[in-house]
């Protein structure tokens, strides 16, 4: 499985990312990452609220043997379960310019 997280936003409007394939994991951490991303991307759709100020959109892309998923949500008020996908993943995310170079 191939991971792409992507944040965006906040007050700085920063634009930070990573792509991890969880076969370069130990295999405790790869198994968090996958379960974390089925169950994100199973969550419930968040609806975006243009009131919150400065809020962070966080993108999460999983490709899996030729199928790619992606979801969007916004902070707060993302799902629970992407929690354990920002635990592994955020340490690991840079920054990037906006066209992702």
């Amino acid at each position: 499985m191939k991971v792409t997280l992507t944040e965006m936003g906040g007050w700085a409007n920063i634009r930070r990312s990573c792509t991890i394939d969880t076969a370069s994991l130990p295999r405790t951490v790869a198994i968090k990452l996958e379960d974390g991303c089925r169950l994100a991307l199973a969550a419930p759709a968040v609806v975006f609220d243009p009131n919150v100020r400065d809020a962070r959109t966080l993108t999460l892309v999983v490709d899996t043997e030729g199928a790619r998923r992606c979801a969007s949500f916004q902070e707060p008020g993302a799902p629970a379960a992407l929690r354990p996908v920002l635990e592994v993943m955020r340490p690991l995310c840079r920054q990037v310019s906006a066209e992702g170079e």
